[in-house]
């Protein structure tokens, strides 16, 4: 009798273990950041735009700090919507398990 109400607690089990790990590794707004400045670099660079030699100059941080007044986090605690807006250029991504989609 015991052996089989602990296999009917497994799937219950297993369920609440993935959804901790998806809110623990729900990406932070600063990892978002610093994942849309190498973004930006690689797309401009990629385009042959005049700003990539200006973008590879610019340290990540100072890129993130100037991105963030831009960008809104809305956080559903397994995973995260961030949308940026900076001048006409609008990106939104989903931030989930640790990765960017």
């Amino acid at each position: 009798m015991e052996t089989q109400s602990k296999k009917q607690n497994r799937p219950i089990i297993m369920a609440v273990a993935i959804t901790g790990l998806m809110a623990i590794t729900n990406p932070s707004k600063e990892s978002y950041l610093e994942h849309l400045t190498w973004q930006l670099k690689d797309s401009a660079c990629q385009q042959q735009q005049l700003s990539c030699t200006t973008l590879k100059n610019v340290p990540p941080g100072v890129s993130a700090a100037m991105l963030s007044s831009y960008t809104r986090r809305q956080n559903f605690l397994l995973f995260s919507i961030y949308t940026t807006d900076f001048y006409g250029v609008q990106d939104q991504t989903i931030g989930l398990g640790g990765f960017f989609l």
